[in-house]
């Protein structure tokens, strides 16, 4: 949030603006030479009412650093278009102030062989006397300082883009991380939804299976927890003491629990009772430690032999 703010901010600036700003620094700066290295009136007279000559010299340089400011506002508009990848170089704009400079100087050395006669164009673009020296470099350094401010906004631009760019990237690398691991979470928590239902699947299989045994055989059979309490019993035991499992589970179971002991008892029903001979063993029913109670039903003859 704080480097798009930052890249707003920079494309805001208009480069055209700046240079009227830079130019308003130079015309300054000719005032204050004017007056402290020629002697030329007040600094307010230098300011607002300079001579002819000195106008002339203040507007081409002022028009040159303008135009300089049209061509960097252009270069900085494509960037933005285009992209920090746009192959500008990392000194270019410094190079093209050095060439307007450079025109500059072609143009004063131009202006005053052929307006103002002062020899040759060889002497005055390379032997220049003082004053225009003075001036001259005044409006170079100026046009130099301008790219060199100009060819840091970009730089910094730039910057701030590859920034972005790379922290685009972290983010999305991010995201593909948590997706590809939210992916492997939904997988796993598939696969285990998968297996419990398999699970349960089997476990009801096996226990369809275990009623089926134990409602086949004669004998009766009742799954009773450590407090005393019937937890199953089978059609054997149903039709021993006349009532439904609905009816059995949860009830007490009455008989005693001696285990690994065989004894005779008596299963009470509506009609009267069934003498069975119960054994009681240990067992495990869902989890839990069970009495596991097997009932016998006595034969006529088993009985009649007993007694």
């Amino acid at each position: 949030m704080e480097d798009t703010t930052k890249a707003r901010a920079m494309d805001r600036i208009n480069l055209i603006w700046v240079g009227v700003g830079f130019s308003a620094f130079y015309w300054i700066l000719e005032s204050v030479r004017d007056v402290l290295a020629f002697g030329r009136g007040t600094l307010t007279e230098r300011l607002f009412y300079p001579d002819l000559t000195s106008v002339w010299m203040r507007l081409l340089i002022i028009c040159m650093i303008i135009f300089y400011g049209f061509y960097a506002q252009s270069i900085k508009a494509n960037i933005n278009q285009e992209g920090s990848n746009r192959a500008t170089g990392r000194f270019r704009i410094v190079v093209s102030g050095f060439l307007f400079a450079l025109a500059y100087w072609c143009l004063e050395a131009a202006r005053d062989v052929f307006i103002f006669k002062k020899g040759s164009l060889f002497v005055q673009l390379v032997y220049p006397d003082v004053p225009d020296l003075s001036v001259r470099l005044l409006a170079v350094c100026v046009l130099i300082l301008f790219s060199v401010y100009v060819q840091n906004l970009i730089n910094d631009r730039r910057a701030l883009e590859e920034s972005m760019r790379q922290k685009q990237e972290e983010l999305e690398k991010l995201v593909e991380e948590r997706t590809a691991e939210l992916r492997k979470a939904n997988e796993m928590l598939r696969e285990e939804v998968e297996g419990r239902r398999r699970l349960e699947t089997a476990l009801w299989i096996s226990r369809r299976s275990f009623q089926d045994i134990v409602n086949a055989t004669t004998e009766g059979i009742v799954m009773v927890d450590q407090a005393h309490n019937i937890r199953f019993a089978n059609l054997s035991f149903e039709e021993m003491c006349g009532r439904t499992s609905q009816e059995i589970v949860g009830e007490p179971f009455s008989l005693p629990l001696n285990i690994g002991q065989t004894a005779h008892v008596m299963v009470k029903n509506p009609t009267g009772a069934t003498e069975v001979q119960m054994r009681v063993l240990e067992s495990e029913w869902e989890g839990a430690p069970v009495f596991l109670v097997l009932l016998h039903p006595l034969s006529d003859a088993e009985a009649l032999a007993r007694w």
